[in-house]
């Protein structure tokens, strides 16, 4: 818990200093699935939580579009738990449940 505040107190700080990273692009996709792997829980807590507490429009957006990439993701590298947890949620979203015993 500490590490991760200290990550994001660093991140802040880069930020607002404007500090330009650098991306690295790489050729290989062998760590898209662990990485992913890692954090798509966190991701879709983040989607889940800004769709159901907002009303604008972009962020609406932005946030089917999360979820679409990760179901895309998470499906292409064979997280099929990942992929389902995504999908059941973007359901749940729908209100479709309620017409279905």
């Amino acid at each position: 818990m500490k590490e991760s505040e200290n990550m994001i107190q660093q991140s802040k700080e880069l930020i607002k200093k404007g500090h330009d990273s650098q991306f690295i692009r790489v050729q290989s996709t062998e760590y898209i699935r662990p990485l992913f792997s890692i954090m798509w829980s966190p991701l879709l807590a983040g989607f889940s939580v800004l769709l159901e507490q907002n009303d604008d429009p972009k962020i609406i957006q932005l946030c089917l579009e999360g979820y679409s990439l990760s179901i895309y993701l998470a499906g292409r590298y064979g997280l099929d738990d990942e992929r389902d947890t995504f999908v059941m949620s973007l359901y749940n979203f729908t209100g479709l449940k309620k017409g279905f015993k």
